[in-house]
């Protein structure tokens, strides 16, 4: 046996080994029965053995799943395995001059192409079947093929593929990832499938008409563009991108007969605020100038030119994250007196990407030298003078802050939250007072009211007109925003809480505090900040945050937008285990006793009625 598969090529080395093999098994465990799973199904593809066409056995091997995925298929796979291998044998081992046919029929299996490469399969098969060179039982099971399966066929191939390979856009704004189907099919019913690459992880899926999974990074962002389906239009609108969001995103498509896929790249851009300087020390020939600007991404740099544009190389530069996972950046520079001008640049690698600021400085600002007196005046008297001058203002400021509390303490009035406007995720109590983040997301019922992407909620009454004061006990939460939103600010999709979109607001991030306007300010807090004291005087069109523990006013807008739409309170938390709590007038906790205080601060001859004027 040994000396008949030699002949047939088979090396005697390898066959040596089979023989050792098999005369080491034991001939009584070969009888007896095996059990098989349910599940087990495996099909082997068997065919004679011929150095001629070996490379043919590899590539319909390599592909025998297309051959059998469909239910119809898998069913006469068995009859397809014998015809390949008959007439395979026959045509290579005989008739050499059919190689070409069977190139074509390797090139549509390696395309994909099912119906193409089957289709030959059966047109040279029946050809052979009819000039009598086959067995006669390739004739009985060809018919049997075409009797029992007269609608055997494939569906249509396609291609997904993307219109660019990467997407550049600016944090805060939409992204539309293209992705097609070529050519143009319907895919309302079939299923698609976008990954993020960086983990793997599913960020959308929709499957016959309907979205199953959505990933909670990007819960309110995501939108399939469900219109442009049935013109084979798979793409997906991610909205106000952030930096976390930068990276590879993969579209899938199935049907029940092939897949395919493409990737994208999405580049979040964000091109900082514009320069602002700082002048340090200085002397008689030379000064310190800070250059600063925050909110860069990706990494920026920072450079000087004088005023012929020659780089200056003497320079210091310090770039360091922010909260955002953007880039703040500041740069520092020896200014000589005979520079009269230089300038500040500060770019990243995106197009676009650069902010310039120059700054001139006069001969008069470097001091000189001029004499004994010059320097006894400038060296004594005037730091005096500007000791007593901030002596007096302070005293007057602080009476000045002292009366505008105690005036915001005699119009406190009741604020409640109003559940119906609350985000899903916040935790309202049931005497409206107290706000926290849930553990879990709530199954409410959306209305044109409720906050649907961000955790906020608005006061249950507008404010009356004039004016109106209420604390918010916020000792339980190191994370908050509190101030004032109109009734008609957006409450889906992107929200900028900014004075021009109807939020004014401060706010509080671990020990941070900040006022939210165009570009943040921070807040100096002076003791324990235990309760904010809100207070809105709208005939002066004034809002001011107090700390109501000791009176220090916190912010202060000075002009706030009273149009038709009326104010509503606003609140927000966001970090579980934290709770903010809403004071009621009579709650002895909220409101100090600083009455009394106040008065100690006035004037002998102060006139109480004279507080209405503030």
């Amino acid at each position: 046996m040994v000396k008949r598969f030699q002949e047939k090529g088979y090396s005697l080395e390898n066959l040596e080994k089979i023989k050792q093999t098999v005369g080491e098994m034991n001939r009584d465990d070969l009888f007896k029965s095996k059990s098989k799973g349910e599940n087990n199904f495996s099909l082997s593809f068997i065919t004679g053995f011929n150095r001629q066409y070996r490379d043919l056995e590899r590539i319909i091997k390599r592909h025998w799943p297309l051959l059998h995925r469909d239910d119809d298929l898998r069913k006469i796979s068995y009859f397809l395995s014998v015809v390949v291998m008959d007439f395979c044998h026959f045509i290579i081992g005989r008739v050499f001059g059919r190689i070409k046919f069977y190139c074509y029929l390797g090139s549509c299996l390696e395309r994909k192409n099912q119906q193409q490469g089957l289709s030959a399969l059966l047109l040279e098969s029946l050809h052979i079947l009819y000039g009598k060179t086959l067995s006669g039982r390739m004739m009985l099971l060809w018919s049997v093929i075409l009797i029992f399966y007269p609608n055997l066929s494939f569906g249509a191939t396609f291609n997904v593929y993307s219109q660019t390979k990467s997407v550049r856009v600016s944090v805060g704004e939409d992204a539309l990832i293209s992705c097609y189907l070529k050519p143009e099919i319907n895919a309302e019913n079939m299923e698609i499938k976008w990954l993020r690459s960086k983990d793997a992880s599913l960020v959308h899926h929709y499957r016959s008409g309907r979205d199953e999974t959505v990933n909670k990074d990007f819960y309110g962002r995501i939108q399939l563009i469900k219109d442009e389906l049935k013109r084979g239009n798979i793409s997906l609108r991610i909205q106000n991108i952030k930096v976390l969001d930068e990276g590879f995103y993969t579209c899938y498509f199935q049907n029940e007969y092939m897949f395919d896929e493409d990737t994208t790249e999405i580049l979040p851009v964000a091109i900082g605020t514009g320069p602002e300087f700082q002048i340090g020390y200085y002397s008689k020939d030379k000064m310190n100038i800070s250059c600063f600007s925050s909110h860069w991404y990706p990494k920026p740099e920072a450079y000087w030119i004088d005023n012929n544009s020659k780089r200056l190389k003497e320079h210091s530069i310090s770039v360091t994250p922010n909260e955002a996972n953007m880039y703040n950046v500041k740069t520092s520079i020896y200014f000589n007196k005979t520079a009269k001008k230089i300038s500040c640049l500060i770019q990243n690698a995106q197009p676009g990407g650069l902010r310039v600021a120059a700054i001139h400085i006069a001969d008069s600002v470097f001091p000189e030298t001029s004499g004994l007196i010059a320097s006894i005046i400038i060296g004594v008297l005037v730091p005096i003078i500007l000791v007593v001058i901030w002596y007096v203002r302070r005293v007057l400021h602080k009476r000045e802050k002292k009366r505008e509390f105690n005036k915001a303490l005699q119009n406190t009035v009741e604020v409640n939250l109003d559940p119906d406007t609350a985000h899903a995720e916040l935790e309202v109590s049931e005497d409206l007072k107290r706000l926290s983040r849930a553990p879990i997301r709530k199954d409410v019922q959306m209305n044109d009211r409720r906050f649907g992407t961000r955790l906020y909620v608005l006061g249950a009454e507008p404010l009356r007109k004039g004016k109106c004061y209420w604390q918010v006990n916020v000792q339980n939460a190191a994370h908050w925003t509190i101030g004032v939103a109109h009734d008609n600010v957006n409450r889906i999709g992107k929200i900028n809480l900014l004075p021009k979109e109807g939020f004014w607001t401060i706010e509080r991030i671990n020990n941070d505090y900040k006022a939210l306007v165009n570009i943040n300010v921070p807040i100096q807090i002076y003791g324990i900040l235990q309760t904010v004291g809100v207070y809105v005087n709208a005939e002066k069109h004034k809002l001011i945050f107090f700390n109501n523990d000791n009176g220090q006013i916190l912010y202060k807008y000075e002009d706030i937008s009273l149009n038709k739409e009326p104010l509503l309170p606003f609140f927000s938390t966001w970090t579980l285990n934290e709770s903010i709590h809403l004071c009621s007038k009579d709650c002895p906790h909220c409101v100090p006793n600083a009455s009394n205080e106040t008065k100690n601060m006035l004037p002998q001859n102060f006139n109480q009625n004279n507080l209405d004027q503030v």
